[in-house]
């Protein structure tokens, strides 16, 4: 879909990736609660809470660092220069 559409191949992937990490796990957190295994339930619910964090901290750290170097370019160009 990338060479037809004549961009890059993460426009695609990324937003398929997303929802499908945690949802795996969270789909077998709730498949375990309904068999009963509450231990193993526990553990891929923990597993399911860790990689939405991890998600959402690397989307959030991303973010900050680019308005952050943006900020500082901006600054950077709107310096008055001095002249001699």
């Amino acid at each position: 879909m990338a060479r037809k559409r004549k961009t890059p191949a993460f426009v695609f992937s990324i937003p398929g990736i997303y929802p499908l990490v945690p949802g795996i796990t969270a789909y077998t957190t709730v498949r375990a609660i309904v068999e009963g295994r509450l231990v193993f339930a526990a553990n891929k619910g923990i597993e399911t809470i860790g990689t939405a964090g991890a998600i959402a901290f690397g989307i959030m750290l991303a973010s900050t660092v680019f308005q952050f170097f943006y900020k500082v370019n901006e600054r950077y160009k709107n310096k008055p220069k001095l002249t001699s």
